[in-house]
């Protein structure tokens, strides 16, 4: 890559004792991916969609049933059948050329009716398609529907970990907040006992009590202030991860250390479009539809299969060599015509398509620009760090100083509190202008699905 076209800027990073915070973090992603329970609806979405799957491929496999029945009937139509008539004559004539009575002269009429009375089948019925273009097809858009919602499951674990990490990093921020509330205040009641004793030895009017009192409440209202913050961030990170909203986070230190790195935009842009699963799944909805439309298109083909019966047919249940019997048919099935019902389904597919089409172009141009805004605030984060760091080191000298002259008398109390106060703002917006890089830097990487 060509250095001279990279666009360089500052990125925090993990270093030295920096690896055992990764580790804490790596392990509270893990457990959010494994615990969050809109990730185990994704789960389980994703394990339908293998049911489909298997679904689709029984539809190749022949399909065996057990049927029987079994008929009781009485009266309905019937029809008459003159075996009396027909061939009683004929045998009293055999009988008398025979001159004996070998054959019965006396045969009935016969009523026949059409509902069968003590009449059973039972059998086993073997069912096999041969040539179903539909069943291939919709396999197909099942294996296609699958990649889709494996590609949703990640696009939601790559925005749950980007969350994951945002909130831990929201958490830090609110401790070190509270932090700096804490240590300013110790201040603050040191200088409180200070003036007093200067009150008391008449070196100091009472004003300056009340001021300092003053000061220190309101000290004492911001630290209520951050401590709702940090329960409240502390609430969601656990919720994130599925715990109990009191439990303790294992806190990193040194997770907000500085070192620098070489980055180009046009690197993380193509990252993104490879890389993110929203595009992939809309792919996979593409390719479905492509073969939706086959399958649509098919439905005006032949369909060629085999039906096969096995089993005992007769009146009575008498499992018998008389009663027994197999069959075997082939069937074919040519629709030829249904009222243009496959052409409309095969339009409908193809604007289904053009759709899918569409979405993705819109798709990739966000991605972009989410990109570009996200490197753009990674870089604004960047510069907020650098100026808050340089107003800390001037602040925090410049208070050592005037504390020292404070004690000496040499400067007003007013010159003292407005240096005080600007001591711990600057540490206050360091704290911000770094756990403020550390969520642009995570929302970079959910934009790329990838890590910096």
């Amino acid at each position: 890559m060509n250095q001279k076209n990279l666009v360089v800027f500052l990125i925090i990073a993990f270093i030295g004792t920096n690896s055992f915070g990764q580790e804490i973090l790596s392990a509270y992603i893990n457990e959010g991916l494994e615990n969050n329970p809109a990730m185990n609806r994704e789960n389980f979405s994703l394990q339908q969609q293998v049911e489909g799957i298997k679904e689709a491929k029984g539809m190749f496999f022949p399909k065996v049933d057990f049927m029987a029945n079994y008929t009781v009937a009485r009266g309905g139509r019937s029809i008459g059948l003159p075996i009396g008539d027909m061939l009683n004559p004929i045998y009293q004539d055999l009988n008398v050329l025979k001159g004996s009575d070998s054959y019965p002269a006396n045969l009935e009429n016969v009523n026949e009716s059409f509902l069968p009375n003590n009449f059973q089948e039972t059998k086993f019925r073997v069912t096999q398609p041969i040539l179903d273009p539909q069943i291939y097809y919709n396999l197909k858009i099942q294996e296609e529907q699958y990649n889709g919602q494996l590609a949703q499951k990640q696009a939601y674990e790559n925005f749950l970990t980007g969350e994951i990490k945002i909130a831990y990093f929201n958490y830090l921020q609110s401790l070190d907040v509270l932090r700096v509330y804490e240590s300013s205040k110790n201040i603050l009641e040191e200088n409180l006992r200070v003036n007093e004793k200067l009150v008391a030895n008449n070196k100091a009017t009472r004003d300056v009590i009340y001021n300092s009192q003053h000061e220190l409440d309101l000290l004492e209202n911001n630290i209520v202030q951050s401590m709702k913050n940090l329960a409240a961030s502390k609430a969601y990170f656990n919720f994130l991860l599925n715990r109990n909203l009191a439990e303790e986070i294992a806190v990193d230190s040194a997770i907000a250390k500085v070192s620098w790195e070489e980055l180009s935009y046009e690197a993380l842009e193509d990252q993104a479009l490879q890389n993110r699963k929203e595009l992939q799944k809309i792919e996979s909805g593409l390719r479905a539809t492509e073969q939706r439309v086959k399958l649509n298109q098919a439905g005006n083909l032949p369909k060629l299969g085999v039906i096969a019966d096995v089993g005992y047919q007769g009146f009575g249940y008498d499992f018998g060599s008389d009663q027994d019997f197999a069959l075997l048919q082939a069937g074919l099935t040519w629709n030829l015509f249904s009222g243009n019902l496959n052409k409309a389904r095969v339009q409908k597919a193809k604007i289904q398509h053009d759709i899918l089409g569409k979405q993705k172009e819109e798709v990739q141009n966000q991605i972009k620009l989410e990109t570009l805004n996200a490197y753009n605030d990674l870089r604004a984060a960047l510069a907020y760090v650098k100026a808050n760091e340089s107003g800390l080191e001037s602040a925090s000298q410049s208070f050592r100083i005037i504390r020292k002259k404070y004690d000496q008398q040499l400067v007003s109390l007013l010159e003292y509190q407005d240096s005080q106060y600007r001591f711990t703002n600057a540490q206050i917006n360091v704290s911000l202008a770094k756990y403020n890089y550390l969520t642009k830097k995570a929302i970079l990487e959910r934009n790329i699905a990838g890590e910096l």
